[in-house]
């Protein structure tokens, strides 16, 4: 998306496909190398899954940018988690912003989890908050920082137990 920012252009949004990404502001279509994602690391070193969001450009220290995975344990389409964090002004870990949503009743994605579906007042999606900064069943469920080392990074780390320890799983 990078290259197509001078011209205020986005080929990310791939609707049909349920991706989405527009690192351009809403009403003027200014580009925000912040939330460009050019690549996603996700690791597993157990307690823990560390997840690394690369972006072009360094978030502004008074940033409000949401980095988000969606886990999908049976790889079907429908999210089955739903982990962000709101980054912060520093590079400490914090669970300061940082959620984690489960989707229950397996209403994520609609009657087809791979295309956009209506609106439809029937689905409630991640419907049960189960981390709330710092406050849930396990209080260091989700963690977030910038990456100390380089500052276009975002650092997402969450207990590998709150997904089940699943061996496999999908992740967007």
């Amino acid at each position: 998306t990078k290259s197509q920012a001078a011209a205020r252009e986005s080929g990310a949004d791939l609707f049909h496909t349920n991706l989405f990404e527009r690192p351009f502001t809403s009403q003027v279509m200014d580009y925000q190398a912040h939330i460009d994602i050019t690549r996603v690391n996700l690791n597993i070193t157990a307690p823990w899954v560390y997840v690394t969001f690369i972006v072009e450009g360094s978030p502004p220290t008074d940033s409000t940018a949401i980095y988000a995975l969606e886990v999908d344990l049976d790889s079907d389409g429908r999210g089955d988690w739903l982990v962000f964090g709101q980054v912060p002004a520093g590079t400490e870990w914090t669970t300061d912003g940082a959620k984690a949503y489960q989707d229950l009743n397996g209403d994520v994605g609609g009657p087809s989890p791979i295309n956009s579906d209506p609106p439809s007042a029937s689905r409630d999606g991640y419907e049960t908050l189960v981390f709330d900064e710092g406050i849930g069943t396990d209080p260091d469920a989700v963690w977030i920082r910038r990456d100390p080392g380089n500052p276009n990074q975002m650092q997402l780390a969450f207990k590998y137990s709150l997904i089940g320890n699943d061996p496999q799983f999908a992740f967007g």
